[in-house]
């Protein structure tokens, strides 16, 4: 019985290893949530939408939480520094309540944050990592209803914790 289990252990992180979204133009990996899956690409403000998935694990008629990844390519040499984020946000009227950096290599950088705006369907809280990479902003956000907040944050944790550049 346990050389059973031990096969069905190794297929199961087979699968899952097989299930990372790769973009080779831009260098970049992630994997998506268990459940969660790719929905079309649309603009998203002056960036390019790479990848975006979602869960309808939500009760009907009830926002469904998103995970994305946009690459702005006039980054320039930027640091993601408190105020950088801070700036970014309050374009999009969110406002920043914590803001903490993330190191993804030597010369990687990232500012990691959480906000809150107000979204069609009422108050929305949002995590998100910000990184400068070869001239190039790559933000990785995930957003929810605030009441969804708790259900939602261990998953958009890891879907940011995924986050590999290639």
């Amino acid at each position: 019985m346990k050389s059973g289990w031990l096969v069905l252990v190794m297929a199961t992180a087979v699968w899952a290893q097989g299930s990372r979204f790769v973009d080779k133009e831009d260098g970049f990996s992630i994997e998506p949530m268990q459940g969660w899956h790719e929905v079309e690409l649309e603009r998203f403000g002056t960036s390019r939408l790479k990848y975006m998935i979602t869960s309808d694990d939500v009760p009907e008629g009830a926002p469904h939480p998103v995970a994305m990844v946009s690459i702005e390519d006039s980054a320039g040499t930027r640091v993601v520094s408190q105020d950088y984020v801070r700036t970014m946000l309050a374009q999009s009227k969110q406002i920043l309540l914590s803001y903490r950096m993330v190191h993804y290599g030597p010369d990687i950088v990232g500012g990691r944050f959480v906000a809150t705006a107000m979204a069609e369907s009422g108050l929305s809280k949002q995590t998100g990592t910000v990184i400068v990479y070869h001239g190039r902003t790559i933000a990785i956000q995930a957003t929810c209803p605030v009441d969804q907040w708790e259900r939602w944050a261990p998953a958009f944790d890891q879907f940011e914790d995924s986050f590999r550049v290639e």
